[in-house]
């Protein structure tokens, strides 16, 4: 062979060594990028209410979940995105309020539920860390070394007209399918099925309980018939409680509802229970624990707000769109 072949021989193996070596490097620097994905699943709906309910249940089952604070609201400002209005003050209905304590009435019956169901609910209740998720810290994971498992529980078409980068889409009322819930990482000691049951019994009801609109609520305690009223269970704080609260509530904290029975016998089988609370996140995390318990229990969609607009009783924020970004979304019918 002449020292022209030998040589141009020499350069293409040379070439096709350092192409191989390319890619190789190539293909282990994206390993390395390769987020890692946690244990934590976070979901999130429209405006926090659906998606408390969804995380109660998925908490009670032993997913490690929490419920993003106003839901899509607080991601992206996109309307056609969002699919319902966010807060506005002129939802508040600006009824009065009281600061006299309510007496329990007598002991009532326990709904049919088991040990272990409460002792999931319980756990549940009192293992929510965070409260609520921010939109801030759910955006720095998404881009950051590791990230969260993300979990949409709106309708597959505002899913597809718009969803947080890397969501799954389960729809709220289905979060006790297991068939669906595989996407998902398996929670450590696998799933509770008794909390897997009481969901898929909460769920499947021909009108699922769910929110009640606080105009709603003040005419059925004011429309004279006393037949109709539901009983309302503030679950903020007892010093909160104290400030001012709806006539005729009375305060159980979110934590203890399922703490001990003999806070559970103060609550009615035979009527609606209207749960309440800040903003309406922690409500809706005990709303759902009481429906899971079987109870009929609905939560006052956005809390306190919505009742009063004293800002001392209230305590906490409504929602604003100055203290939320304006995220990134992907769209169509894939994470």
């Amino acid at each position: 062979m002449d020292k022209k072949r030998w040589l141009i021989l020499v350069i293409t193996l040379l070439v096709a060594i350092s192409f191989s070596l390319f890619i190789s490097c190539k293909d282990e620097a994206e390993e390395v990028d390769e987020p890692t994905v946690t244990s934590k699943l976070v979901v999130y709906c429209y405006t926090g209410h659906s998606g408390a309910a969804a995380t109660m249940c998925l908490k009670a089952m032993g997913y490690d979940a929490s419920n993003l604070k106003f839901g899509i609201m607080s991601w992206t400002k996109d309307e056609d995105v969002r699919g319902t209005s966010p807060w506005s003050e002129d939802q508040c209905i600006g009824a009065a309020t009281e600061t006299t304590a309510n007496d329990y009435p007598a002991e009532n019956a326990l709904p049919d539920f088991s040990a272990d169901l409460l002792a999931a609910v319980d756990g549940a209740l009192n293992s929510f860390d965070p409260t609520t998720y921010s939109s801030a810290t759910l955006h720095d994971e998404v881009n950051g070394d590791e990230r969260p498992q993300i979990l949409s529980v709106r309708s597959a078409t505002q899913y597809a007209v718009g969803h947080i980068p890397y969501a799954e889409n389960i729809a709220w009322k289905e979060v006790y399918d297991t068939d669906q819930l595989a996407v998902f990482s398996e929670p450590e000691g696998g799933i509770n099925e008794a909390a897997r049951q009481a969901a898929e019994d909460y769920l499947t009801q021909e009108s699922v309980p769910l929110t009640i609109a606080a105009a709603d609520l003040e005419s059925l305690l004011t429309d004279g018939d006393d037949t109709n009223d539901p009983f309302v269970l503030s679950v903020r704080s007892a010093e909160h409680y104290a400030l001012g609260h709806i006539p005729t509530a009375y305060n159980i904290p979110w934590k203890d509802l399922a703490s001990d029975t003999l806070e559970l016998k103060k609550l009615p089988t035979d009527r609606l229970i209207v749960v309440y609370c800040y903003t309406g996140h922690t409500g809706g995390y005990s709303a759902a624990a009481l429906n899971l318990l079987g109870y009929t229990a609905k939560n006052l969609k956005w809390g306190i707000l919505s009742w009063t607009d004293d800002a001392d009783i209230r305590v906490a924020s409504p929602f604003s769109e100055d203290d939320f970004g304006d995220y990134e979304f992907n769209t169509g019918d894939t994470p």
